[in-house]
């Protein structure tokens, strides 16, 4: 799959992110610059750029004799993960609290309404995804704790759901999706400090629970 010339580096950081999250590359798969070169038509060196960049956000490691590998997450890191998005995401919304508008009110009710309205068999996992993002992205432009904010993107979903994106796809049926947002908004609404923490608490930590057991249980 040849690239084209520019930006090399940032483009084999996208190649490599959406391998993971195809599910071609896994969680301790090796990486080969070799092979990457050969696939992408590119020299070596953007290729030690990407991975440098990746080792820097947490998605690659490497080790002596063993060259570099996709990262891999025991189930206690993974749900640790969650538990600080969780905590974090929480805690920013309720200290914000002043900052939220009648207008931000009705964006994330209408989000939560496409998230329900807009599914249909199979799930449109990019679709959902999209608005979770604008969910959330909503929730942290009502704060200037931008470090903050870039801890929490990066613990969960810069790492955990890139590594396990193909458990992520499929851990909540269409309904839930919905209602897991609706409570977020019935939190916010009622203005409770202890409410609006613990619901955000909830949400993640169960996505943690989830991800590390490999998704939605049967039945």
């Amino acid at each position: 799959m040849p690239i084209s010339k520019q930006t090399y580096g940032e483009q084999v950081v996208q190649y490599i992110k959406q391998s993971i999250r195809a599910g071609t590359l896994r969680p301790g798969d090796r990486i080969s610059e070799e092979q990457l070169a050969k696939e992408l038509s590119v020299s070596r060196a953007p290729i030690r750029e990407a991975m440098q960049t990746l080792a820097n956000e947490g998605v690659l490691v490497s080790a002596p004799h063993k060259g570099k590998r996709i990262t891999e997450m025991s189930p206690q890191e993974i749900r640790d993960s969650y538990f600080i998005g969780g905590a974090l995401e929480g805690a920013l919304a309720a200290s914000s609290l002043s900052a939220y508008t009648e207008e931000d009110f009705r964006n994330l009710a209408d989000i939560a309404e496409r998230m329900r309205t807009s599914q249909q068999d199979p799930v449109n996992v990019e679709m959902l995804e999209a608005l979770d993002n604008e969910f959330h992205g909503i929730i942290f432009s009502r704060t200037s704790s931008r470090m903050i904010v870039d801890i929490i993107r990066r613990s969960c979903q810069g790492v955990s759901k890139l590594l396990y994106y193909p458990r992520w796809k499929r851990l909540f049926s269409r309904s839930e999706v919905y209602e897991r947002h609706q409570k977020i908004i019935d939190a916010l609404r009622s203005g409770d400090v202890a409410r609006i923490e613990t619901t955000f608490r909830d949400h993640y930590n169960e996505i943690g629970e989830r991800m590390s057991r490999g998704g939605r249980e049967s039945g």
